[in-house]
C-alpha cells in the first residue's frame, strides 16, 4: 500500500565498503532514485550514521534506520505522509456515493498504519478501519487487523439495464500476520471471520459465517510517483474457508501489475489479473465492471472465475502550480460469463505534487459485447 513506512535497528557505526545493499519501505522512489539523489556511492566506504544523515537530507523520508552487517547493507525507511483526510465523491451507472477516507502513519513513533473510510450512498453503506504494523517491534515481522461492514445493494443486470437489486449485508474480522523475507517479498497470512446474510436470486435469504484463510505472497518491487510508475509486483493467493463456518469454499488467483514502458512523462502500464473459485456464495462471487472493468457498469459481471488485464497509457503531464494534470488512454479486456468483453477510452487524472495516488480521476469509455 501507498503510504507505508519503515524502520532499522542501530548498530555501533562501523566503517565498511558495501557489496550488498537491500532498502525497505519505499514505495515511491526506487533504490536507484534513492541512492542517486542521496550521494551514495558505495565505492567509497561510509559508516552507518554518514549513510543515514545522506539519506536524511534527501526530504523523502521522516525517519531512516540504517544497520550494516559484514559487507551488506540494511536500511529500512519511512516516507513522509504522516496522516492524511480525504472525502470523495463517485457517479456513474445509476449509482451515487459520498465518502470520507482517513490515515495516519507512524502512530507512537513505529512503522504502524491507521487507515479507515466510510461511504453513504446508493441505499447502502460501506466503512472499514486498518491498523497495520509492517515492522512489529522493528523487526521484519507484520502484525495487523481490519475491521469491513457493509449494508448494501448488489445489482443485476440484462444487458446494460439493471433489472434487479438484492440485499447484502457483512461484518467481517481479519487478522493479518506477515514477514518481510527480502525487500521485493513479503509472505502473508490472513484469517477471516465473517458473518453474512444476502438475497438469493429466488428471493430467499442466506444467513451465515465465514472462518476463511488465505495465503498470499508479493513478490517484486513496484513504484508509484505522482502516477508514473516503475517495476513490477506479483501476488498470487489462496484463500480456503474451513469447516468451522456456514460456507466452504477455495479460491485462488494472481494479481499483478507492471512499469511495461516509461519515457519522460509517456508511461504504460498493465495489471492482469486471474481468479477463479468453487462452489462460491453468491456474496463471494467475483464481480467486474466500473473501476475494475472500466466502460461497463460497476456489478455488470459476476462469475466463479475470470481473466482480465487493464492498460493504462499516460501521454504527457500539464503543470499548474502544485497540481498536475495527466491525460491518459485505457484499454481493458476480461473473459468473464463465457464471453470476452472490451472496454475503451480516455480520462484525466488529478495529482497534487509529492502525493502517489490521483485526487480526482474522471473516465469516459464504451464496453462492446454487449
Amino acid at each position: 500500500m501507498k503510504f507505508l513506512l519503515l524502520l532499522l535497528l542501530c548498530l555501533p557505526s562501523l566503517s565498511f565498503a558495501a557489496e550488498k545493499i537491500r532498502i525497505f519501505g519505499n514505495v515511491t522512489y526506487d533504490d536507484d532514485t534513492i541512492l542517486k539523489v542521496s550521494g551514495i556511492d558505495f565505492s567509497t566506504p561510509l559508516s552507518e550514521q554518514e549513510m543515514k544523515q545522506k539519506l536524511e537530507t534527501t526530504g523523502f523520508f521522516s525517519s531512516v534506520r540504517v544497520r550494516q552487517i559484514g559487507n551488506t547493507i540494511t536500511i529500512v525507511v519511512r516516507e513522509k505522509t504522516p496522516w492524511f483526510v480525504l472525502p470523495y465523491f463517485s457517479s456513474g451507472s445509476g449509482h451515487t456515493t459520498y465518502g470520507l477516507a482517513a490515515g495516519m502513519m507512524g502512530l507512537g513513533g513505529s512503522s504502524s498504519v491507521f487507515l479507515g473510510r466510510f461511504q453513504l450512498g446508493s441505499e447502502s453503506k460501506v466503512g472499514s478501519a486498518m491498523y497495520k504494523d509492517e515492522f512489529f517491534r522493528d523487526t521484519f515481522w507484520i502484525l495487523g487487523l481490519t475491521f469491513d461492514y457493509e449494508d448494501s445493494l448488489r445489482d443485476i443486470f440484462h444487458e446494460r439495464e439493471i433489472v434487479r437489486r438484492t440485499k447484502n449485508k457483512a461484518l467481517n474480522t481479519t487478522f493479518h500476520l506477515g514477514h518481510h523475507l527480502a525487500p521485493d517479498l513479503i509472505v502473508q497470512f490472513d484469517t477471516h471471520v465473517e458473518t453474512h446474510e444476502f438475497e438469493e436470486l429466488n428471493y430467499q435469504f442466506s444467513k451465515g459465517t465465514q472462518v476463511s484463510h488465505r495465503l498470499f505472497f508479493d513478490i517484486g518491487s513496484y513504484y508509484l510517483n505522482e502516477g508514473l510508475a516503475r517495476g513490477y509486483k506479483v501476488r498470487p493467493y489462496l484463500e480456503v474457508a474451513t469447516g468451522l463456518g456456514s460456507y466452504k469454499f477455495y479460491q485462488f488467483g494472481v494479481f499483478s501489475q507492471k512499469s511495461v514502458y516509461l519515457q519522460g512523462d509517456f508511461n504504460w502500464i498493465t495489471r492482469p489479473r486471474f481468479e477463479y473459485g468453487k462452489p462460491l456464495p453468491r456474496y463471494q462471487m467475483f464481480e467486474l465492471g466500473g473501476s475494475k472493468l472500466r466502460g461497463f457498469p460497476a456489478q455488470a459481471f459476476r462469475a466463479e472465475s475470470y481473466a482480465a488485464v487493464q492498460n493504462d497509457i499516460l501521454l504527457t503531464v500539464f503543470n499548474f502550480g502544485k497540481i498536475k494534470l495527466r491525460p491518459m488512454l485505457f484499454a481493458d479486456w476480461a473473459y468473464i460469463e463465457n464471453k470476452g468483453r472490451t472496454g475503451l477510452g480516455a480520462g484525466l487524472q488529478f495529482y497534487f505534487r509529492q502525493v502517489a495516488i490521483p485526487a480526482i480521476q474522471v473516465y469516459g469509455g464504451y464496453g462492446f459485447s454487449p
